[in-house]
């Protein structure tokens, strides 16, 4: 049974966190490999969104398979594994900031903008649940990218 929506905008994430195994390495590098995986690109801690279909159908998250990010995809590039969705398929989160105008050139011209998610929450068009994994997305890629040592041993 699903638990009641919060009223709190960005707390209504639906992910399995897969707990059990997020902390093995070689179980999330398969879930990333996986063809099922979907990864949303965030520029500058900024979302991908896809423009709407119709007028009035609400916009959608930029979830893409790993082959979409091209020549934008570094062996270095920061992922975060967010979680299972209730499909059990892997998301990621994945920081593109090393690309200069994604919008404008590369894998990524043409198929959205990267927007502020509080410009997105307060704008009503996306589901809660959406917005809440994007929350978690953007906080994970952010404490990750300001913390790159270990507090316990510095590697």
């Amino acid at each position: 049974m699903a638990l009641a929506e919060n009223p709190i905008m960005f707390t209504n994430n639906p992910l399995d966190r897969a707990g059990h195994s997020r902390g093995e390495a070689t179980w999330v590098a398969a879930q990333l490999a996986s063809d099922a995986a979907l990864i949303v690109p965030l520029w500058q801690l900024n979302p991908l969104v896809l423009p709407e279909l119709q007028a009035g159908d609400g916009r959608d998250v930029g979830w893409l398979p790993k082959a979409a990010f091209a020549e934008a995809w570094t062996a270095d590039m920061l992922v975060v594994f967010l979680g299972l969705n209730r499909r059990g398929k892997p998301l990621f989160a994945a920081d593109i900031s090393h690309m200069s105008a994604p919008e404008d050139m590369g894998p990524f011209k043409g198929m959205g903008h990267f927007e502020d998610l509080r410009g997105l929450a307060a704008a009503g068009d996306m589901p809660r649940t959406e917005l809440a994994i994007l929350a978690q997305a953007k906080a994970m890629l952010d404490w990750n990218l300001r913390h790159p040592f270990c507090a316990q041993c510095g590697t």
